[in-house]
């Protein structure tokens, strides 16, 4: 029976902190995806060379604990110096977004809700398994303060925090982008059979 910790750890370990310690041409350390994808790169050659080493399912434990403590000590000193983690993506211009939102609920047979989808997700900030897993059961009005609460959870890390959502038509069309106004539409105009899931070819009379 292998070891949970087989020799070949150490040495793994050591050629972490190698990466890490690692500069480039310019003095800058190397990036934290280029640290991890080097071992990554060794532990896949090393594996397929010595078969004893092999595993099937999900990589050994020990191997997952120093991937992941080299990928976040390399993300730490990267964003403490200033430097950049992940590639951004740019965002949709304001008037295309509206354009996109108006749209939808003009043509399309599912535009109440994919309006209301689109919505949420501007407003979160893109966090879609958010948007994903939020429920009626957890939502909540506040009629002192004027804005809708969710319990959301991160299914990944198991953690719940308060979300809230609050009216948005301070233009003229802003009601475009209101969660709470896309959500009573979809509630009012939209029914259960013409949820997107659905991809039904009709849509039911609101205008």
């Amino acid at each position: 029976m292998l070891s949970s910790t087989p020799p070949i750890a150490p040495v793994l370990s050591q050629f972490s902190q190698y990466l890490f310690e690692e500069k480039k041409s310019d003095g800058d350390p190397l990036a934290p995806l280029v640290q991890v994808q080097y071992l990554s790169g060794v532990k896949s050659v090393l594996f397929k060379k010595f078969k004893p080493l092999a595993y099937t399912g999900d990589s050994p434990q020990w191997y997952e604990e120093l991937y992941r403590g080299l990928n976040l000590r390399a993300t730490a000193l990267a964003i403490k110096k200033g430097a950049k983690v992940t590639k951004k993506h740019v965002g949709l211009a304001r008037k295309t977004l509206l354009a996109m939102l108006l749209y939808l609920v003009k043509h399309s047979d599912n535009g109440y809700e994919e309006r209301a989808v689109i919505a949420m997700l501007f407003h979160a900030v893109g966090r879609g398994s958010e948007v994903a897993a939020t429920t009626w059961e957890s939502a909540e009005w506040d009629d002192d303060k004027q804005f809708l609460l969710f319990d959301w959870g991160e299914i990944k890390t198991g953690q719940q925090y308060i979300m809230t959502l609050h009216p948005n038509a301070d233009s003229e069309d802003g009601w475009l982008l209101c969660s709470i106004h896309s959500i009573a539409c979809n509630l009012i105009c939209g029914s259960s059979v013409y949820k997107a899931s659905a991809r039904k070819s009709s849509r039911p009379a609101c205008d």
